[in-house]
């Protein structure tokens, strides 16, 4: 078992002894990203985003409603279900979005998390963090707004770690807001 599905069992086994349902979730699937699959999840990504007519600003901004909207349209395009996952992100050597609590309240207010859809086989999704490394690091502004989606350890500039998971848990952070 890699890091990054270590480290997601970990983000299942906290979430669920806060009191939140998450449904088991394999992570020994063959990779689902094929060529075709990315492209067409590309072109699909791209179409929503057009359609809410956000900034690249205001992508980087909005990782949780980005997602939680997102995941049914991804969840249908892969004929499997998706997990979102919020944690820290690392690049390079800088950690950003490190959540140093797990009260899902106080994090909803300092809003130092990141959000992404994890597959069963260990890929993510994430829509919004070019968007937030532009903002954030003064990343490339033509790199901004690219969706990631590859293996969690296929970048080794890159490391997303979990610490919450669900559907339930993301609700509960975006309450406050709705």
């Amino acid at each position: 078992m890699d890091r990054y599905s270590q480290g997601l069992q970990k983000a299942i086994d906290s979430t669920r002894a806060m009191g939140f349902q998450v449904s088991d979730f394999p992570t020994d699937v063959e990779p689902l990203l094929t060529a075709q699959v990315y492209e067409m999840l590309h072109h699909g990504v791209a179409e929503f985003l057009g359609d809410m007519e956000l900034s690249v600003e205001e992508v980087g901004l909005r990782c949780a409603p980005i997602h939680v909207a997102l995941k049914p349209v991804v969840d249908e395009a892969l004929g499997c279900s998706t997990l979102l996952t919020l944690g820290a992100v690392q690049f390079d050597d800088d950690v950003f979005f490190s959540p140093t609590t797990m009260d899902i309240d106080a994090l909803a207010h300092a809003g130092d998390y990141h959000v992404w859809l994890t597959l069963p086989s260990c890929e993510v999704i994430d829509l919004t963090l070019t968007s937030a490394l532009y903002l954030k690091k003064g990343l490339d502004r033509s790199a901004a707004g690219v969706p990631l989606m590859m293996h969690a350890e296929s970048q080794p500039r890159m490391r997303w770690s979990p610490l919450l998971v669900g559907d339930n848990v993301l609700e509960r952070l975006l309450s406050p807001f709705l």
